[in-house]
């Protein structure tokens, strides 16, 4: 018995990548300049589990190293529910301002694609700091199939609420 390519398919992929940035943008505040991102991620059927790290090239204080799981399901109207969590680490986090160099935030979001549009909005709760943050936000792709391509562009607001401190409203 033999196997055409086609007929084997993994249940599983592994992505991974190794960009550069000038600017490291999160949620509306610069953390970052000059920085490489590598980042991993597994997926298997709805679940992913992945790592991201910001590295700074020119000063480690701001270095971050994500780690996130996730599950997402397609629900009746052609929406799609995503639900996980991420850990934030801060290995070279100054202590003497009292702050975690590690948290916790759970997410739940919803996202849809209509006619090249795609919709999605996203709750964020960040445990450790008890920071709510709300998120929508709207994308357009336009298919150049001629060169293999899309040429895509997308559009965000966002609120966070902390507990204690200053709240604000960003966008992209």
């Amino acid at each position: 018995m033999s196997l055409r390519a086609d007929e084997t398919k993994s249940d599983y992929s592994v992505t991974l990548d190794f960009p550069y940035t000038t600017k490291y943008v999160f949620r509306g505040v610069e953390l970052a300049r000059g920085s490489f991102q590598p980042s991993i991620e597994a997926t298997s059927g709805p679940f992913k589990l992945g790592l991201w790290t910001n590295q700074p090239v020119t000063d480690n204080s701001d270095n971050e190293i994500d780690f996130y799981a996730g599950y997402s399901t397609a629900l009746p109207g052609g929406w799609n529910l995503d639900a996980g969590g991420t850990m934030y680490y801060y290995p070279e986090l100054n202590h003497s301002t009292g702050a975690n160099d590690t948290t916790f935030e759970p997410y739940v979001g919803l996202t849809r694609s209509i006619n090249g549009f795609s919709p999605g909005v996203y709750v964020y709760y960040d445990l450790t700091r008890e920071t709510l943050t709300t998120e929508g936000q709207l994308g357009y792709s336009i298919p150049l199939e001629a060169v293999g391509a899309s040429l895509d562009f997308s559009a965000n607001l966002g609120r966070v609420d902390p507990k204690s401190g200053g709240d604000y409203t960003y966008y992209s």
